[in-house]
């Protein structure tokens, strides 16, 4: 396989007795674009320049974090990351505490923050969170679909296909907006949900892809099924198969982390998703995917 752009190399560790390690040098990216599911900073001054500055270091913190490029664990110096991006301490523990209300970081009373460490409960909360949510949202889609929606997600899987093996980043990217697509008409509210969780799940995400060599191929197969039933009409077949592409990654990531984890949150995610108990062998298929 070509050599490719990835995240830095992660991890994933149980909640239950685990010691946070403090490692490598930070690394935030040049420039890190606001991710639409975060609201923007309201402070008590009311001033534009500090909603301004905090909102650009939470982004760019928030983009590192979820990219791999702080890793779990981190420890975040507000001194040095102060010195690195050029700005007060005020706007860094502002974005800091933002980044705490959203789970991404974790702070105990007169110690420094560190990066929230990978969790076996919170990889098989989120992704039943996801299952469910999306599979719901392309239920309402799919009759809502227009010419102009299928020829979008058609594109999207062309520009994936090209991408794959040479650029990791643009082509999730891309997967962000095949996925969006196929549910951009559930509505605001479940919209602001479905984009904050995949958002989260970008830490797993990658923890899949570096970890099963045809994982690109995999998906491809899997959004191309998608397409198809949606494009067909089918709206409970396409919700079956957005169901079991999303369990693919959490079932996978657990069998090569956790062998030993029962993922029955992701089970009951899939029967509900499916409107039917999964057969006895398909989780396990799902699980020994590579």
């Amino acid at each position: 396989m070509p050599a490719v752009r990835t995240a830095g190399d992660l991890s994933l560790t149980d909640t239950r007795g685990h010691g946070a390690g403090t490692r490598r040098r930070q690394v935030l990216p040049a420039k890190a674009q606001p991710l639409s599911t975060a609201p923007r900073p309201v402070l008590r001054d009311g001033s534009r320049k500090t909603r301004d500055m905090t909102w650009t270091v939470y982004s760019s913190l928030r983009e590192s974090i979820l990219n791999g490029a702080l890793p779990p664990g981190e420890s975040l110096s507000q001194v040095q990351l102060a010195s690195q991006l050029g700005v007060s301490r005020g706007p860094l523990r502002e974005a800091v505490r933002m980044l705490q209300r959203e789970g991404l970081v974790e702070a105990e009373v007169n110690r420094r923050g560190r990066v929230s460490s990978f969790s076996i409960d919170d990889l098989e909360q989120l992704y039943a969170m996801r299952i469910v949510h999306e599979s719901l949202a392309i239920r309402i889609n799919v009759p809502r679909f227009t010419k102009r929606d299928i020829d979008a997600l058609r594109g999207c899987l062309r520009r994936m296909e090209a991408l794959a093996g040479h650029d990791l980043r643009q082509w999730q990217g891309v997967d962000r907006e095949f996925h969006f697509t196929l549910l951009a008409h559930a509505g605001d509210r479940l919209m602001r949900t479905i984009r904050e969780l995949y958002d989260h799940a970008d830490r797993y995400r990658w923890l899949y892809i570096k970890g099963v060599p045809r994982a690109l191929s995999i998906a491809a197969d899997e959004h191309k099924a998608i397409f198809e039933a949606s494009a067909d009409g089918d709206a409970a077949l396409a919700a079956a198969h957005l169901a079991r592409h999303l369990a693919r990654t959490a079932l996978t990531v657990l069998t090569h982390h956790a062998p030993e984890h029962d993922p029955t949150t992701v089970r009951a995610a899939i029967r509900l998703a499916t409107g039917a108990e999964a057969p006895a062998g398909s989780t396990r298929s799902l699980r020994s995917a590579r």
